[in-house]
């Protein structure tokens, strides 16, 4: 088989014998050459943007979050009197001891009864206390003790010494939770425990217990969805709470 050499560039002879490249080829070269990197970019290119706009076709949708906070809120002057009437009658200043919660209200998440006796328990992922309940509730204590109209003021520990009270109020707190319908009870459950001691150095009982109880909150419906409700329950079964122990003080 006969192979023919491939066609060489036109040569040209110097004076001494070399032989020269023709420049009119070095210039078709160099074109040939310039097309074909212009031509590797844009094929680069091409490729660069295919990959963003696929890659961005695949990126999941941000889902917007399904969890809702809630805080209890003070009561206002559960009895409506006008601020000068209140100052005259004030007459009690009460200490607040730290409240003491169960261990299954201690969890961000809001507690739902949804079997009958307290016995079965769920909790809202998607529902939760803006703050830990005790904080909370603590605060809300707090606050409605001291708008109360025969109360001049209220201290939540620790007291400083020297502090000026009449009372040192102890609550445990039993029961904050919903109650789902479906379970016989439907509403809220808000218990607790207290007791009283007194501060007061100008009668026998100082340091003494002066009064204690129990609250069970009256039944409020509930319709087991609506958790701003379920909040404002809860809040206004606090409210209560205050309004009975205050009560107790002022018929001694």
């Amino acid at each position: 088989m006969q192979i023919t050499p491939l066609a060489t560039p036109r040569q040209a002879t110097s004076p001494s014998g070399k032989n020269i490249i023709s420049p009119a080829w070095g210039s078709r070269n160099r074109h040939r050459q310039a097309r074909r990197s212009d031509g590797s970019w844009l094929t680069l290119g091409i490729a660069a943007c295919l990959t963003i706009l696929l890659s961005g076709c695949f990126i999941p949708q941000t889902q917007p979050d399904p969890t809702r906070f809630y805080l209890l809120e003070p009561q206002a002057d559960q009895n409506g009197q006008p601020n000068g009437e209140r100052a005259e009658k004030a007459q009690i200043r009460i200490g607040l001891r730290k409240l003491r919660l169960p261990g299954y209200l201690r969890r961000p998440a809001i507690a739902i009864q949804t079997g009958g006796n307290g016995h079965q328990l769920q909790y809202a992922e998607y529902q939760r206390w803006a703050e830990p309940l005790e904080t909370n509730l603590q605060r809300v204590l707090r606050l409605n003790f001291g708008s109360h109209p025969a109360v001049r003021s209220a201290k939540v520990e620790p007291f400083r010494s020297g502090s000026d009270l009449d009372y040192i109020v102890s609550i445990e707190i039993q029961a904050c939770e919903g109650v789902r319908p479906g379970t016989g009870h439907p509403g809220i459950r808000f218990a607790a425990q207290w007791r009283v001691m007194s501060q007061r150095e100008d009668g026998p009982n100082e340091d003494q217990e002066v009064a204690s109880g129990t609250f069970k909150a009256t039944s409020q419906k509930w319709d087991g969805d609506d958790f701003a409700s379920l909040a404002h329950r809860l809040s206004r079964a606090a409210a209560t709470l205050t309004n009975q122990i205050v009560t107790e003080l002022m018929s001694r």
